[in-house]
């Protein structure tokens, strides 16, 4: 009888592909370099990465503190990346019944590619996955881990309500969220002062359409034909935006789109308040992701990846065809956005990119519809 592969050999293989897809691209890397010509110029840590957390300018300055010149800080990230990457695979298949949630995590990785290891969204995410994976058995865990997260990228803070509802030891979960947050908060204070903590914000607020946002995507698509009507230039903020007219309303759509999925959400979760379930979090916890990302003026890749480890999770418990589904989605949308970067962002072809970006962002609107229409309704098992 043929043995079947070892979990570890499998991932190997899987992030083997990853890094051969990393070979394929230039300037995958930028924004790393960023970081550390950003460290290199100094201006200390209130007026460095200010678009960054407190906790996201620490977390990237004690890696070039470590390794301060190019290459060994390209590659420190890489191998940082990896061994999180890893890591939290180990956590996965030590689970009961994982093997649908590491055949998820190994078909993710190279889907999206090495966008995944040249950002630092994978430890944000990781850490709402771990406290999907440990709200039920370890609430203070996983409220630390939440906390944490929130710290190093602010949206894991939005995902609080949800968390909650997947466990029954709620104040516990909830006092260790709002402890270490008084810890690092008091702590990033001290370290940056005041106005440092909210400069993540005022950045975000004053950015513009960036070219791969949901809202975008008709201003794209009049692109294609009209292109000096709709230029692409980029920005003092760090991203591609797109002009033109009538971009001005669709940025105001995004600030109604986000307002309407709030209330959506909010309504899925008082409508099940009383008999809520550990899956019915989870698909707050999705549609909540989602949601945010939809109604986000920006629409980075790597913002994909914030709902990967949460999936896996998922798919350690949850059994359901609707789970399945939405995970076989959220994969092939992983598969566009590379496809979109960088791959066809370096041939600059604006039809093709116009296209690509249409199709991602519909199945990301489509994953929120069905996060949205999972939480509303009552889950197996009540």
């Amino acid at each position: 009888m043929k043995q079947r592969p070892r979990p570890y050999a499998l991932w190997v293989l899987s992030r083997l592909v990853t890094l051969v897809i990393l070979g394929l691209y230039t300037g995958i890397e930028s924004d790393i370099n960023y970081y550390r010509v950003s460290l290199e110029a100094g201006g200390g840590i209130t007026h460095t990465l200010i678009e960054y957390p407190v906790a996201a300018y620490g977390l990237i300055d004690a890696v070039w503190s470590a390794l301060p010149s190019t290459n060994a800080f390209l590659f420190g990230w890489l191998l940082l990346m990896l061994v999180l990457d890893l890591a939290f695979y180990v956590l996965l298949v030590r689970q009961p019944d994982h093997r649908r949630a590491a055949r998820f995590w190994l078909l993710a990785g190279p889907a999206l590619g090495p966008v995944m290891y040249f950002r630092f969204d994978l430890v944000p995410a990781v850490l709402v996955g771990l406290g999907c994976l440990y709200a039920a058995t370890r609430p203070r865990v996983a409220g630390a881990a939440l906390s944490i997260a929130a710290m190093l990228k602010y949206w894991p803070a939005l995902v609080l309500p949800a968390l909650v509802r997947q466990t029954r030891q709620r104040g516990r979960l909830v006092v260790s969220t709002l402890v270490t947050a008084v810890i690092g908060g008091v702590i990033a204070l001290i370290a940056a002062g005041w106005h440092r903590q909210f400069s993540p914000l005022t950045w975000q607020k004053a950015r513009g359409l960036e070219q791969e946002a949901v809202w975008a995507t008709p201003a794209m698509i009049l692109r294609w034909f009209r292109p000096h009507e709709y230029p692409v230039a980029h920005s003092q903020y760090q991203s591609f935006d797109i002009t033109g007219p009538g971009v001005s309303t669709l940025i105001t759509l995004t600030t109604v789109t986000e307002v309407v999925a709030a209330l959506l959400i909010a309504y899925a979760w008082w409508r099940r308040r009383k008999d809520s379930t550990p899956a019915h979090g989870m698909w707050l916890l999705l549609a909540t992701t989602t949601g945010f990302i939809i109604s986000d003026k920006v629409f980075s890749a790597q913002y994909v990846l914030w709902l990967i480890p949460a999936v896996a999770v998922a798919l350690l418990r949850d059994t359901s065809p609707a789970l399945r589904r939405w995970a076989v989605l959220l994969v092939l949308a992983a598969a566009l956005t590379q496809i979109r970067y960088p791959f066809l962002e370096a041939y600059g072809r604006i039809g093709p990119m116009a296209a690509v970006e249409a199709v991602r962002n519909a199945l990301v609107v489509a994953l929120f519809v069905l996060a949205l229409r999972e939480a509303w309704r009552a889950p197996a098992g009540d």
